[in-house]
């Protein structure tokens, strides 16, 4: 009987200790999905369509990656007065054709968005998302918290 007791007693133990390791892990995978960084986006959300805000120092991370392309939507006024992003590419909202020339873009290459202030890059956010772009990010404020931030681009041409 007592050795009965003394094996129920060990398969108990097994089960408890068992039953902590699962639950770590479980605990583990899910931090793990948690602390995702804007590089791990793309490849965990392959067929998922991504486009959100971002900040300033964001930005300055993906666009010094190289394998974004930056959209300078603002009018050309707004323009010469200064760039983020030499290379970025220029098409002012306000024209007429800005629809056709956002839709004539391919969808599954990777963009980022800014404006002056952050109204019409986020119009143009949503625009690009209904037509089945995979991958946009917004400037948050625009060009104006760019400014403000003081940051400047490191990138490599």
């Amino acid at each position: 009987m007592q050795r009965n007791k003394k094996i129920n007693m060990k398969k108990m133990t097994y089960i408890i200790i068992g039953l902590i390791v699962f639950i770590l892990i479980i605990f583990i995978i899910r931090q793990q999905k948690n602390n995702l960084t804007l590089s791990d986006v793309r490849t965990s959300q392959e067929i998922q369509i991504v486009s959100e805000l971002i900040s300033p120092d964001q930005f300055k991370e993906l666009a010094e990656t190289g394998n974004y392309t930056v959209i300078d939507i603002r009018t050309p006024k707004e323009i010469n007065e200064g760039k983020i992003i030499d290379t970025a590419l220029e098409i002012d909202f306000y024209e007429e054709t800005f629809k056709d020339e956002i839709s004539k873009l391919d969808r599954d290459k990777e963009y980022i968005l800014y404006c002056r202030s952050g109204n019409r890059s986020g119009k143009t956010l949503k625009i690009m998302k209904d037509l089945g772009f995979t991958e946009v990010y917004d400037l948050d404020g625009g060009k104006k918290a760019w400014d403000a931030s003081g940051l400047l681009l490191e990138i490599n041409l």
